[in-house]
C-alpha cells in the first residue's frame, strides 16, 4: 500500500440521509435516530474502529500509524461513551496559568474590582 492508496482509504462515500445526520449533529439539531446513525458512521466508517489496522504491504509502518491513528479516535470515543459521568459533580478547572487567574479564584469578587 502506498500513500495514493492511503488517500484512497480515507475517501470515504457518506450516503445522503448519513450526511444529514452528521450536520444535524455538528449543528446541535439532530434527533435521536440522527445523532446515533452519526456516531456510528464515525465509529465505523471514519475512524474505521473495528478494522484491523495490521497489514502486509510494502509500506507497513506508514499504513498500520495511519490505520492504527483512525482507530485510535473510534477507540476514544468508545471510552467516554461509556465511562459513567455523575451530573453533581463539577469539572475540575485546569490550572491556574497566571497569577492573577490563581488570585481571581481565590476571591471571585477581585474580577468585578478590574
Amino acid at each position: 500500500m502506498r500513500l495514493k492508496d492511503l488517500e484512497a482509504d480515507a475517501q470515504i462515500g457518506v450516503p445522503r440521509e448519513t450526511g444529514r445526520a452528521v450536520k444535524a449533529l455538528a449543528n446541535g439539531t439532530a434527533n435521536a435516530w440522527q445523532q446515533t446513525e452519526a456516531f456510528k458512521f464515525i465509529l465505523d466508517s471514519l475512524a474505521g474502529t473495528d478494522r484491523m489496522s495490521f497489514v502486509l504491504a510494502d509500506d507497513v509502518p506508514m499504513v498500520m500509524a495511519w490505520r492504527e491513528g483512525r482507530r485510535f479516535v473510534g477507540l476514544q470515543l468508545r471510552r467516554i461513551v461509556a465511562t459513567p459521568m455523575t451530573e453533581e459533580a463539577e469539572p475540575e478547572l485546569p490550572p491556574a496559568r497566571t497569577m492573577t487567574e490563581r488570585a481571581r479564584r481565590r476571591d471571585p469578587s477581585a474580577a468585578t474590582k478590574d
